[in-house]
């Protein structure tokens, strides 16, 4: 019995493959590849989470990773700032840049669009709030999302409903913004 039904019942499910010609236009790579990585920019305060992040994806083909940007939380900002320094320098990716997060900046205008992620439960959500509402108020595009129950760190928790519903919330947010960015 599955789900109030009589499996026994049912006939024999044959799986029948498909054929599908492809056409022999002009083919690119797949976006997320070594030939047409994506671009990323890391925001963090590093520490054990995001140091394996950082390290992640200096060391992945598959993605450029443009900056990592700092804000305070493990530690100071200044600290912070020093650590991703210290781990780019580790991972063998100087030529990455590493700045203190640009919600420490008084101006925010002509920044691209931005989504704000932050936890119901993190500690740092009323400071990702103001700053979503900063930059709506210099004229950036910006979306917030609010994850109920998610503490900071939420990613390390995977499986977990506020994790979930992070990440789907990121792949929602990124995927029409790179494709827009790079092509699909």
């Amino acid at each position: 019995m599955s789900a109030g039904h009589n499996v026994e019942d049912w006939a024999t499910v044959h799986a029948i493959p498909t054929f599908h010609k492809a056409s022999a236009g002009e083919r690119t790579a797949p976006f997320g590849t070594p030939e047409r990585p994506i671009p990323l920019i890391i925001d963090s305060d590093p520490g054990l989470d995001d140091a394996l992040a950082i390290g992640l994806a200096a060391a992945s083909p598959e993605i450029n990773l443009l900056a990592v940007t700092t804000v305070g939380g493990n530690a100071d900002v200044t600290r912070c700032t020093e650590n991703a320094l210290r781990l780019l320098h580790a991972y063998g990716r100087d030529d990455v840049p590493a700045h203190a997060a640009a919600a420490r900046a008084d101006d925010l205008t002509g920044l691209p669009p931005a989504m704000v992620i932050t936890g119901g439960a993190d500690g740092f959500r009323d400071e990702n709030i103001d700053y979503a509402t900063r930059l709506g108020q210099a004229g950036v595009t910006t979306d917030l999302n609010v994850v109920a129950g998610a503490p900071h760190g939420v990613q390390m928790f995977l499986g977990t409903t506020p994790e979930r519903r992070w990440a789907r919330a990121v792949e929602e947010w990124l995927r029409p913004h790179l494709q827009a960015t790079v092509g699909s």
